[in-house]
């Protein structure tokens, strides 16, 4: 599983629950026209475990840009109250996923909802070189 599969399938999951709002992710710099989200991976990790196992993080930051109204404030808490039960899980192609952490906060107008994941991985093993065919002589 990598940070981009996670990353998609949390824009796949925004898309169906809120249909007419659009969603983008990352490399997108200006040109959002409100309401919308926004999908971005903060930070990943990886920590080498047992053998060849290595144990992956990630924090995504979704945040949304509601559309001007007087209750934007309101606004803001229940879509974050809405995206932290809704992202109770979160299934990908290979797994369901469950945050070890969840919240969100309103900075400004836009609320940052913040979710990180731990998984575990396999690293790939390196196969070792075959030894060429050795005569022995034994005296």
């Amino acid at each position: 599983m990598t940070v981009l599969q996670i990353k998609n399938s949390i824009m796949r999951m925004l898309s169906a629950v809120y249909q007419t709002v659009p969603v983008y992710g990352e490399g997108l710099t200006s040109g959002l026209e409100a309401p919308a989200f926004y999908v971005r991976a903060t930070a990943s990790s990886s920590t080498k475990e047992l053998n060849r196992r290595r144990r992956r993080s990630a924090e995504f930051d979704i945040q949304y840009l509601p559309a001007d109204s007087a209750t934007q404030n309101d606004t803001l808490y229940t879509v974050g109250e809405a995206l932290l039960e809704k992202f109770e899980y979160v299934s990908t192609d290979e797994a369901l996923l469950r945050p070890i952490s969840a919240r969100y906060e309103i900075t400004g107008a836009v609320l940052h909802c913040y979710l990180t994941f731990q998984w575990f991985a396999l690293a790939d093993t390196e196969k070792a070189e075959h030894i060429a065919k050795v005569d022995v002589e034994v005296f």
